[in-house]
């Protein structure tokens, strides 16, 4: 992962800016403040430039970064790129943020701080 973005997100998640969500990288909520997936977050710092980048690629097909709504569940390849996060890294924050009841050992969602400490120990 790169050491700079890694650096920018753990103090995101940190710093009670986000509201945390599940299941969506942001849910947005009129009227009332949005909720982000750690994913979510990460998105939400990636550079404006890659917005455009996201559209052409047919990621989304409005404002991608600060903007409406981003309904995936995971950060478009622009983003993982810039991020430098392997999509199986995706996966297993996705599960720590949003929990996994299917699982023979059930996996209880993390909170922000849970998982800020786990990118900083494994990424």
């Amino acid at each position: 992962m790169n050491p700079e973005v890694k650096e920018l997100w753990v103090n995101a998640l940190l710093s009670g800016e986000y509201e945390q969500g599940r299941e969506r990288l942001v849910t947005e909520f009129p009227g009332a403040k949005d909720k982000y997936c750690c994913l979510g977050v990460l998105c939400e710092l990636a550079p404006k430039g890659l917005a455009e980048r996201a559209q052409a690629l047919g990621y989304i097909g409005q404002d991608f970064i600060g903007g409406t709504s981003i309904c995936g569940t995971f950060p478009p390849d622009p983003v993982a790129e810039w991020a430098g996060i392997e999509f199986d890294i995706q996966e297993k924050l996705a599960e720590l943020n949003d929990g996994d009841a299917d699982k023979d050992v059930p996996v209880a969602p993390h909170s922000f701080a849970e998982i800020a400490q786990y990118i900083q120990d494994n990424l």
